[in-house]
């Protein structure tokens, strides 16, 4: 699994590194450096002559994309940096203009000819008092110094280029130049929605990104600007394709909705001492999956297997009980025993058990089905209308409740915009409240426990899953594994924790995502079950 830390826990880890004189953003740097020579090379481009534009703002990670373009100078790169802020790092600015970094200062509009420019920081070479004149800034905003120009680099101790927020065509033209950007606007301390002037410059930036017919590569420097611990995402934002993030992933770029806009994950192992147990999220995986699995003993019997009971599908959806009983079946489980009401479900299915009799968990919910049967001392899968109605009825011996965000608002009464806004923090809260885990279904899948303990992702599935059916087949999957988890918890005398259950949900929609990935082009709810024998067999094969 690939953990995710709170920023004020990655805080207090770099503290004593930092202390003790460790060149952490130097480290960040040479990583920033080395993906971005990565991309370049990725789209057959070469690396010298390649233009790569640093977003700069004033926090450390500014500080790392300034450094950043110093190693990428040095290789060759026309390495340009955009100071986006009142106030940069000094040390990677120094550096960054003795390496031959092209500046580039982005300031608020100015009052007036001769008006204080109090947002220039000491040092950086500017007159606090010059303004951009027609000397300065062309009337598309490009000064000799930017690419199309005559100048090259930036002299030391020249003033530098000032861009009215009103026109930000000069800061447009370089980003268009520039094939790859490195997005150090924000640090992990700044949430939620951007205020100016990095609102207006995202904006104009996203706009260039989304208008260019050769789309730059965003490079995010830790966390794509403007996102925080929860996942949250700012209404502003600029994508990234890859985000570089410095010791260990930060808890919002494993959390919806802000993983969709993550990319690729690179971690920089900087040494960090980190306890694995202050992770707030961890992004379930394949291996973890099959670690999960009670996989079948020599000495195994349907029975140890595992039986699970399912009550699902109705006059009304009748397809909901085959596909919860196929998905159930795919995983191998001893048993299927159907509890629902179709009546001819044996003929369907011939492996599904219709005489009553025990069972080591229960699904209920699919297609409507359940909602006033009997709850028998065995964990619980509840699904559909039985996961909105049947949620808060004790669960003697856990349950695992499958949402989508819809059913989730009628739960907690809120609205579905506020769940799909922060999904992990409404899971959280359900899961407390419910005292049962909550496998909240979406894009990116969010399973939560009432122990508080760490969030648990699943990104395995694709859009194809988004169809009529396919919560029916998740809900077997899961009434299958969990049978099987209970029936060897049975053997041993060892009761399933709410940790264990969250990790059973959370393989179950790991299993249900990988899936999908075995169907080409659209599928059916009907294809899954055997996708996921095949999903199965090649763990078995490895």
């Amino acid at each position: 699994m690939i953990r995710g830390y709170s920023a004020e826990t990655i805080r207090v880890a770099e503290a004593p590194l930092l202390a003790a004189g460790v060149p952490l953003m130097r480290h960040a740097a040479l990583a920033l450096a080395y993906t971005a020579t990565r991309e370049i090379r990725a789209r057959g481009q070469r690396v010298p002559g390649s233009v790569v534009l640093s977003l700069v703002g004033g926090g450390n990670n500014g500080g790392d994309a300034l450094w950043a373009a110093v190693e990428l100078q040095r290789r060759g790169v026309q390495a340009w940096a955009a100071l986006c802020a009142p106030r940069v790092h000094e040390d990677g600015l120094a550096a960054a203009r003795a390496a031959g970094v092209r500046i580039v200062r982005v300031v608020p509009e100015v009052a007036g000819p001769g008006a204080a420019d109090v947002h220039a920081p000491e040092g950086d070479g500017a007159d606090p008092a010059h303004t951009p004149s027609a000397e300065d800034v062309s009337a598309d905003g490009v000064s000799p110094a930017w690419p199309g120009g005559t100048a090259g680099v930036l002299p030391e101790g020249a003033p530098t280029t000032r861009i009215a927020l009103a026109d930000l065509d000069g800061l447009i033209t370089t980003a268009r130049r520039a094939g790859v950007w490195l997005d150090g606007l924000a640090g992990i301390g700044v949430t939620g929605a951007l205020r100016e002037p990095l609102r207006s410059i995202v904006l104009a930036l996203d706009a260039e990104r989304q208008a260019s017919p050769d789309e730059p590569v965003v490079i995010a420097v830790d966390t794509p600007s403007g996102v925080g611990d929860t996942g949250a995402m700012p209404e502003t934002v600029l994508p990234a394709h890859v985000t570089v993030t410095m010791g260990a992933a930060k808890a919002g770029l494993l959390l919806p909705p802000a993983d969709s806009i993550a990319g690729r994950i690179d971690v920089v192992d900087l040494g960090l001492p980190l306890d694995p147990s202050d992770a707030t999220v961890a992004r379930w995986t394949g291996a973890d999956t099959a670690d999960t699995i009670a996989w079948p003993r020599w000495e195994d019997h349907k029975y140890t297997r595992g039986v699970v009971g399912i009550a699902a599908g109705t006059d009304e959806y009748p397809g909901a009980g085959r596909l919860a009983c196929e998905g159930a079946l795919a995983c191998g489980v001893g048993m299927v025993r159907y509890l629902g009401e179709v009546s001819d479900m044996p003929r369907q299915e011939p492996e599904v058990v219709t005489a009553p009799g025990r069972v080591q968990a229960m699904v209920l919910g699919p297609g409507g089905a359940g909602l006033g049967l009997g709850l028998r001392p065995v964990p619980l899968v509840l699904d559909a209308g039985a996961a909105v109605h049947r949620a808060r009825e004790p669960h003697a011996a856990g349950a695992i409740l499958t949402p989508h965000a819809g059913e989730l608002s009628l739960i907690l009464n809120v609205s579905r915009q506020e769940i799909e806004a922060e999904p992990a923090a409404f899971a959280a809260r359900a899961a407390v409240e419910l005292n049962a885990v909550v496998l909240l279904k979406g894009a990116s899948t969010v399973v939560a426990a009432p122990d508080g303990g760490p969030i648990l992702t699943v990104d395995a599935g694709t859009s194809w899953l988004a169809t009529a059916g396919t919560g029916d087949v998740l809900a077997g999957i899961t009434g299958a594994l969990l049978a099987g988890r209970q029936a060897r918890a049975e053997d041993e005398g060892a009761p399933l924790s709410p940790r264990d259950l969250a990790e059973i949900a959370a393989s179950a929609a790991w299993l249900h995502g990988a899936a999908s990935h075995e169907i080409t082009g659209p599928l059916r709810a009907s294809d899954l079950p055997r996708a996921v024998t095949t999903v199965l067999r090649r763990f078995l094969d490895s």
